[in-house]
């Protein structure tokens, strides 16, 4: 028994982030886990598993919605000293998704 389905369909694979130490998870302000999937460079968000409509990654690491340039994946510093990724938003201010509505979300930069 056991072994893996080789007919089961692969889940979604993500953008590794090169430097960081989180790997493919970027954060926002409030440390919530998001990623962007490599196939379409949509962002996703880890909790869920669901695609936060609107979102994408350009391949300058630029962050949309809904078409317009919000922020972006950027390095910075975590506490312990590694290179972590997160957003920012244009201004250079910390991104923070969060939830409307079930399933929606807005952003804002503090």
């Amino acid at each position: 028994g056991g072994g893996s389905d080789p007919d089961a369909p692969a889940g979604p694979t993500y953008i590794t982030w090169t430097n960081s130490a989180n790997g493919e998870v970027i954060k926002d302000a409030t440390n919530e886990n998001f990623r962007v999937r490599a196939s379409d460079r949509v962002v996703v968000f880890d909790g869920n598993g669901r695609a936060l409509g609107g979102t994408y990654v350009d391949t300058s690491a630029n962050l949309f919605l809904n078409n317009t340039r919000i922020g972006g994946v950027y390095y910075t510093t975590a506490t312990n000293g590694s290179q972590i990724t997160v957003f920012r938003c244009t201004n250079g201010r910390t991104l923070d998704f969060y939830n409307t509505a079930p399933d929606q979300y807005t952003y804002q930069c503090v």
